[in-house]
């Protein structure tokens, strides 16, 4: 089995098992996992809570989602001070702003980061 492994690096036990089925060997899947498990293999995979991309991207949403909790704050300090219209003028006015700026952005999705 270890030599398999090392043939199929990617394989689980659920692949790893197919294979040795395939090769004559009468085993099932949890027999399997459970040598896998005693001989410390384990398949080669990305592992979950790795991704970069997936950091960046959830603070970038919470960012966004704090700064738009402050927004009726802001309409309400600048509508006391100057008038609605302005404030409402204004605050469309950064979320144009912000519309035009996602198209400056890189795009990432096909690269290594």
């Amino acid at each position: 089995m270890q030599r398999f492994a090392l043939e199929f690096p990617c394989y689980g036990s659920r692949r790893m098992a197919a294979e040795l089925q395939r090769r004559g060997q009468k085993v099932n899947r949890k027999r399997v996992q459970r040598l896998m498990r005693l001989i410390g293999l384990e398949a080669v995979y990305p592992k979950p809570r790795l991704s970069i991309r997936g950091a960046g991207q959830g603070f970038t949403y919470n960012f966004g989602r704090g700064l738009s909790a402050l927004a009726p704050y802001v309409v309400g300090a600048i509508a006391d001070h100057s008038g609605l219209g302005s404030a409402l003028l204004l605050n469309s006015g950064f979320f144009l702003i912000a519309a035009g700026l996602v198209f400056t952005l890189p795009e990432t999705k096909a690269t290594t980061l």
